[in-house]
């Protein structure tokens, strides 16, 4: 017969035991994505906004905290962080006629960036930030302004003037991509993101320091200016 006292030290053995064969090393507390609400706080980025959309397994591949900032003189675009979460066996009934329906049928990725776009100058400034593409092995992806993102934290603004960043103003907001297996596969290595130039927009040339658009080295381990 076991005695009382002994019954709850082996009882207590038992609730360890069984602890510490459920809990999750590191990497797999990494890999799952938090089921909390999204924003673009340090701790809210974390949470999927993919998830409630998609259902089944969500989880979050890479997490990129590092700002890179593309400076064109009178407008600069920065990447405050990105993350990449991958989906599968998506079960939630999908409005067919929307581009996230992408996923209702097929496993993917969802690249999730958070922009930041300050305008510097006395004027307005003309600027497509759908235009930021991820790049390489010959696929480009443009960005969503839309696909994933709560409305209270979409850069648009306002669907007339998503486009328009007024005189001395500063605009943050996440985008998003879209990936099927193949996509990622291809796209993960050497990787590019690209920031156009504001004068691809622009009516009026703007004095901007280059010609060119920035590219950032986009991968899972660090984002670069290449």
């Amino acid at each position: 017969m076991i005695q009382p006292k002994k019954h709850q030290t082996l009882q207590k053995q038992k609730e360890k035991t069984e602890a510490k064969t459920e809990e999750k090393s590191p990497e797999q507390k990494q890999a799952v994505a938090p089921t909390g609400t999204f924003s673009l706080t340090p701790a809210g980025f974390k949470q999927s906004a993919v998830a409630p959309k998609t259902g089944g397994t969500v989880s979050l591949v890479y997490l990129n905290t590092t700002p890179e900032t593309a400076d064109f003189g009178p407008l600069k675009v920065t990447i405050k962080q990105y993350k990449l979460e991958s989906v599968t066996g998506s079960n939630k009934k999908m409005d067919p006629y929307s581009p996230e329906s992408y996923l209702a049928n097929q496993d993917g990725f969802v690249v999730t960036a958070d922009v930041v776009i300050e305008n510097t100058s006395a004027s307005n400034i003309n600027y497509l930030a759908e235009r930021i593409q991820i790049n390489g092995g010959g696929i480009s992806k443009g960005a969503s302004l839309e696909n994933f993102v709560p409305t209270a934290y979409q850069l648009s603004g306002s669907a007339t003037s998503h486009n328009i960043f007024p005189a001395k103003s500063k605009r943050e907001g996440a985008i998003t991509y879209m990936l099927n297996k193949e996509n990622y596969y291809t796209l993960v290595h050497l990787t590019k993101l690209v920031v156009p130039n504001p004068n691809e927009f622009a009516d009026k040339a703007l004095p901007v320091k280059t010609t060119k658009g920035n590219r950032f080295r986009f991968s899972h381990h660090r984002v670069t200016k290449s």
